[in-house]
C-alpha cells in the first residue's frame, strides 16, 4: 500500500478568521494603504470580541511593540500580517495584550493577542481587522478571499490558496 504524508493542520492553504465578526473586502477599509491593498491583498473583519486568533499555523515573524499588528510566515509559505484597527499605533500599546514574541511557532487559532475592543472604540478608532496575504506575488496558484458573511473565529475561511 502507498502512505500519503499527512498534511499538518493549518498547512492546506486557508486561513480562518481570526475574530468573529462581518467580513468585507479590504477595498471597504476606511485607510487607503489598506483599501488599495499596498501591503497585499485581503479581508478585513468587523471583530465583535476581545481575543485574537492566529489564522493558520506557522511562526511568528514580526510583533509590533504597540501590539497591533503581527507577522506570520504560514507552514506552506504565506506570509500573512494580522493588524488591528486604523491609526492604533497611536495607542502605544494601550488596549492590547501580545500572547506571542517573534520567533515563537503558532497553531492555527492559538491566540495571537486580546484586545480592549470596548475603550478602542470609546477612543473613536475604527476596529477592523485585517488579514493581508504580504507575499502574494511570491505565491504559486491564486488567492481567493472571501467575504459578506458573518464568520466564527477559528472556523470560517476567510481567504484560500488555490493550486
Amino acid at each position: 500500500p502507498m502512505f500519503f504524508k499527512k498534511k499538518e493542520a493549518g498547512s492546506d492553504g486557508r486561513l480562518l478568521a481570526v475574530q468573529t465578526g462581518l467580513v468585507v473586502p479590504v477595498s471597504e477599509v476606511d485607510d487607503p494603504v489598506f483599501a488599495q491593498s499596498i501591503l497585499g491583498g485581503g479581508v478585513a473583519i468587523r471583530p465583535e470580541g476581545n481575543e485574537v486568533l492566529s489564522p493558520a499555523s506557522g511562526r511568528i515573524i514580526s510583533v509590533q511593540d504597540t501590539g497591533h499588528a503581527y507577522g506570520l510566515r504560514t507552514d506552506d509559505g504565506m506570509e500573512i500580517l494580522v493588524h488591528i484597527g486604523i491609526n492604533t499605533m497611536e495607542l502605544k500599546g494601550r488596549g492590547f495584550s501580545p500572547c506571542v514574541r517573534t520567533g515563537q511557532k503558532i497553531r492555527r487559532a492559538e491566540p495571537l493577542c486580546r484586545i480592549d475592543l470596548p475603550l478602542l472604540r470609546q477612543l473613536g478608532y475604527q476596529t477592523d481587522i485585517m488579514v493581508l496575504v504580504t507575499n502574494q506575488a511570491e505565491l504559486s496558484g491564486q488567492l481567493r478571499f472571501y467575504s459578506g458573511m458573518r464568520a466564527q473565529a477559528g472556523q470560517t475561511c476567510i481567504i484560500e490558496r488555490i493550486r
